[in-house]
């Protein structure tokens, strides 16, 4: 009895791949490095678990055990958490500066191209107090 789980569930397995990356050490930008490492691990974990959780809910509906499905809903739990893990990540690059702040010519992340700030102000108020303003300006210049 020398059946696999494919054979007895009829169903056709996926090929393995595998991708090694290579780290290297390099530094200033290791924090930026490693960012982006972390960030492409997680892609890769989550792409890697909705096939997975894809495979699970035909096994789960061809079974219609109840451990099937407690099993499909961790793994969903746990995708939702490395979403979350993800969107954090690039919470805390951006805060850090980790990701552009040495590289010229780059714009911060969330920043506009022509965003400009002016600090200097005249007045402030309503119109009509500046109206009013004006008119005792105007009448003191007058005197």
């Amino acid at each position: 009895m020398k059946d696999t789980i494919s054979e007895v569930l009829d169903l056709n397995p996926k090929p393995k791949t595998t991708q090694i990356v290579e780290y290297i050490e390099d530094g200033p930008n290791n924090v930026r490095t490693d960012a982006e490492l972390a960030k492409k691990n997680i892609r890769d974990l989550l792409q890697t678990g909705k096939e997975t959780l894809e495979d699970l809910i035909e096994i789960a509906r061809e079974s219609e055990a109840p451990r099937a499905y407690e099993v499909i809903a961790t793994l969903m739990k746990q995708m939702a958490d490395m979403n979350s893990q993800l969107l954090e990540l690039y919470k805390k690059e951006a805060e850090a500066g980790a990701s552009k702040k040495d590289v010229p010519g780059e714009l911060q992340p969330g920043t506009p191209a022509n965003m400009t700030q002016i600090n200097n102000t005249i007045f402030v108020g309503t119109t009509t107090e500046l109206n009013k303003a004006l008119e005792r300006i105007n009448n003191e210049h007058s005197k």
